[in-house]
């Protein structure tokens, strides 16, 4: 190739080169990635979802029942021993209200701190006490409960403004399913009627309720055979009729994960016969 020809090849591949950067700063959504002076962020889908087309189908189900409901509801579902889930409304960010608190926990079991302030975990945990949680993040530590919810992946979430997301509670829950320390703490509360309602009797429930003037929410982790997180969240909601929806979409959500269950255990039909 001789050296006009080279010019022109490398000019023709800068100028494509900078019109895809160009093309990509005025299009950020589209070409799903965001470029800042320090670092590129990566706006991808989660990676752990279940595409399946029968759980497609019943968060198709679950969304028809939620729009026939007051305010806006979300809900996330992540199976603790396959590593997957599904959810919708997942990254609405809504008040974290009390599931702020199961931080403040975790942060403080971390320090070691359950046995010297037992009462403040137990205030918390059983009784959704609103002074326990001042007192233990004050010793704690604000900015380390900060840290910790980035550390978590709790990236959409913040302990000083009480922000969060279906999706990053979901992940506080699994942080918590690593931590059997703290469940005797988050059994058995004086809070059992939304969610543990819609479950069997001897199904253990490990949660944390959440609410304020428009938000009647619950999440946890339902401890089955095979064990998942369940989130519901909502926002300007009734909260008469919040109760009974919280309840039918445990109800739902527990009854379609034993049915896949089943079905998964259930060995595959033997192949027919041939005729000769």
């Amino acid at each position: 190739m001789d050296k006009s020809r080279l010019i022109i090849l490398i000019l023709f591949i800068v100028c494509g080169a900078v019109s895809s950067l160009f093309w990509f700063y005025q299009n950020p959504k589209s070409a799903k990635f965001t470029l800042s002076t320090f670092n590129v962020s990566y706006i991808l889908g989660p990676q752990d979802q279940d595409l399946s087309r029968e759980t497609a189908n019943f968060v198709a189900n679950l969304r028809e029942y939620a729009a026939t409901l007051s305010g806006t509801y979300a809900v996330s579902v992540y199976r603790l021993q396959e590593g997957n889930s599904y959810c919708f409304n997942e990254s609405l960010s809504m008040p974290a209200a009390s599931f702020m608190k199961v931080p403040i926990l975790i942060k403080a079991l971390e320090k070691g701190l359950n046995k010297e302030y037992e009462d403040l975990f137990v205030a918390i945990g059983k009784y959704s006490d609103n002074d326990a949680p001042v007192t233990l993040a004050d010793i704690v530590g604000r900015e380390n409960i900060e840290t910790k919810l980035k550390q978590m992946g709790m990236r959409n979430s913040s302990f000083k403004d009480n922000q969060t997301t279906p999706h990053d509670v979901a992940l506080m829950w699994k942080e918590v399913y690593k931590t059997p320390e703290l469940w005797p703490y988050l059994e058995d509360s004086i809070f059992e009627d939304r969610i543990k309602p819609a479950l069997p009797d001897n199904i253990i429930f490990i949660h944390k309720i959440a609410n304020n003037d428009l938000m009647w929410a619950d999440s946890g982790i339902v401890k089955s055979d095979n064990p998942f997180v369940l989130v519901v969240m909502n926002k300007n909601v009734d909260f008469d009729e919040g109760n009974v929806a919280l309840q039918t979409i445990a109800k739902k959500v527990w009854d379609y994960e034993l049915a896949r269950a089943k079905r998964l255990q259930s060995p595959p039909p033997l192949p027919t016969p041939q005729s000769k």
